[in-house]
Formats: structure tokens, C-alpha cells, sequence
């Protein structure tokens, strides 16, 4: 009877450690603020997951650059130092020189124009791109949208108006490209970092999403508003591959089916209505032109889409996007 005690406090005690390892905590990174939409569904994403498995994976997310930046996160989720990085086609660009195609200005016409381009073969090609190159699986995408310039010492209408201004970047070359090429002098800030370089004066100016701007407060620290709408970027949610390729089958359906629900569709959902709406909101607080020259945009900006093209023999994958239209 002791012998046979002793076996089932075994039996017992193996299958509790057993339960403890199988209980996976991964850590997702982001650089947004929170409250923003992309902080919203990566909350709505972890809780999903989290349900969904009964708990066996759980998702620790870390807002606003409180784990790593924008380009250090997409390194640590390759590395494995990070688990998932919501990130950017562009980002990915500084590892695959093809995906930052999908970063130069006046590609996309609007949200249905990206989520066509991205739901057929170019899609394809981004996911086993970056399994191929960088080891990462590509879990999640969405449009992110039109992006409008902020600015603290003059309005912007056209390209001449860029010409000296010092203008915050993300870490991604093609960003750095735009800038160089219109005259402005490019400077790599992270996001989380702008408010400040704002207020200082370190930067005369930003880029971005309007959700993102209203979301970060940079209201407070510009004068100027101007919807340039030059770049439409995505999301694009990857996770370090050998972490997925350890998980159960089922797990990691979950997780696709999850990052599909709540990046793929609902943030691509909330993103139109939201971008208006906090466009409506700068306007409110800051000097707003709702209609700068972007003809004279897209002019000044064409040799660095053709000379960008030409460089990384993307010319099919940009016909793609045309035939998309």
C-alpha cells in the first residue's frame, strides 16, 4: 500500500510539473501608445489567446516601446530574445530590402486597395519572405493608414515647405530616403521619444498616423497639420519561429486564428473610421490643410520610387499593386 502511494505522489507530482512547463508566457512588444488602436488589439489579441487555450499561453504585452523600439523589437522576435513584434513591412525592410516597396509614398490608394494587394500573392510572398530570411512567422497584417505630417515652425502644403525642416523618422530607410529627397534632414527618433523632441525642439517635425499623433498627444507640442497622406504602411505581426514551431499544433492555430481576428480584421475595421475621426480632432487644436499639393508630392517623390524599384528588382511586385487598383 506505501509502494503504491508513493507511486501515485509520484505520478501525481510529475503530472503537476508537467502542467507547469506546458504553460507558456510569451512577451509581444509594440511601440504604440497605450489606448491606441494597435495597443487595443494587441490587448484584445492576448486575452483571446489566453481564453482560447485555457490559459496554457498566455501573452504579457509591453506598450510604447517599454520592452524595445521599433526596429530592436523585430531583431529580438528574430532572435528569439522577443516572442511577437507588431511591426511593419517597412521595418522588415532593414533585413528583406524588398518589403520596403511596401513603404514607398503614394503605392496604396486607400485601406480595400492594401487589403486586395495583400490578401493574393503578395501576401504570400511577405509570409514565406520573412519565415525564409529572418526565421519569424508573419501571424497578423493590417492596414495601418494614411499618413499626415505634423509640424511645430511652418504649415506644409507642398514639398518646398519640407527643405530644411529637421523631421523625425522611424527607423526605415526608405523613410530616411523621402525625406533626404525632398530637402528635409531625416533624424531616426523612436516613436516613444517624439513628444519630447518636439517639445525640445530637437525635431521641427513628424510623420505618421493621425490615430497615432492624437493618441501620443503630439497636439500639445505642434502648430501645423498637414494631410499629405503620402505613405500607407501595414502592420505586420511577427513571431520568432522556432517559439511557434514549439508550440502544439492547436496552440498555434489559435494564434493565427487570433492575430487573424483581431489585427487582420478588427483593427483594419476600427482604422478608417478612427483615422477620420482623430484627423477631426488635430484639426481641432492645431493650424489644419486638409488638401496640400500631393500632386506635387507624388512628382517630387517619383525618382525615389523608380530608383528604389530599379534597385531591388521589385518591378513585378510593384505591377502587382498597380493591377490592384
Amino acid at each position: 500500500m506505501l509502494r503504491l502511494k508513493s507511486a501515485l505522489f509520484a505520478a501525481a507530482t510529475l503530472l503537476a510539473a508537467t502542467s507547469i512547463v506546458s504553460a507558456d508566457e510569451l512577451h509581444l512588444t509594440h511601440v504604440n501608445p497605450p489606448g491606441d488602436l494597435i495597443s487595443q488589439a494587441a490587448d484584445r489579441f492576448a486575452a483571446a489567446v489566453a481564453e482560447r487555450t485555457n490559459g496554457d499561453i498566455t501573452i504579457a504585452v509591453h506598450p510604447a516601446s517599454s520592452l524595445a523600439g521599433l526596429r530592436d523589437g523585430v531583431e529580438g522576435a528574430q532572435l528569439g530574445t522577443i516572442d511577437i513584434a507588431v511591426a511593419d513591412s517597412g521595418t522588415l525592410g532593414n533585413w528583406i530590402p524588398e518589403m520596403g516597396l511596401f513603404s514607398l509614398p503614394f503605392l496604396f490608394d486607400d485601406f480595400d486597395h492594401q487589403r486586395r494587394v495583400f490578401a493574393g500573392p503578395v501576401g504570400d510572398w511577405r509570409r514565406e519572405q520573412a519565415r525564409a530570411v529572418m526565421g519569424v512567422e508573419m501571424i497578423g497584417s493590417a492596414p495601418i493608414g494614411q499618413r499626415v505630417i505634423l509640424s511645430t515652425s511652418r504649415a506644409i502644403n507642398g514639398p518646398e515647405d519640407i527643405r530644411g525642416l529637421t523631421f523625425r523618422v522611424p527607423e526605415i530607410p526608405v523613410y530616411v530616403r523621402m525625406v533626404t529627397t525632398l530637402g528635409g534632414n531625416p533624424t531616426p527618433i523612436p516613436f516613444a521619444d517624439l513628444y519630447v523632441a518636439l517639445q525640445t525642439d530637437v525635431v521641427e517635425a513628424a510623420e505618421g498616423t493621425a490615430t497615432s499623433h492624437q493618441a501620443a498627444k503630439l497636439h500639445e507640442v505642434t502648430n501645423y497639420a498637414s494631410r499629405v497622406h503620402h505613405i500607407m504602411l501595414d502592420n505586420a505581426v511577427v513571431m520568432n519561429g522556432d517559439r511557434f514551431d514549439g508550440l502544439a499544433p492547436e496552440h498555434q492555430q489559435v494564434i493565427r486564428d487570433a492575430a487573424s481576428e483581431f489585427f487582420d480584421i478588427w483593427l483594419s475595421e476600427q482604422r478608417e473610421t478612427a483615422e477620420d475621426e482623430a484627423w477631426a480632432f488635430l484639426a481641432e487644436h492645431v493650424e489644419a490643410n486638409d488638401s496640400p499639393d500631393r500632386e506635387a508630392f507624388r512628382t517630387a517623390l517619383q525618382p525615389l520610387i523608380g530608383a528604389f524599384v530599379a534597385e531591388t528588382g521589385t518591378e513585378e511586385l510593384l505591377q502587382y499593386i498597380d493591377d490592384a487598383r
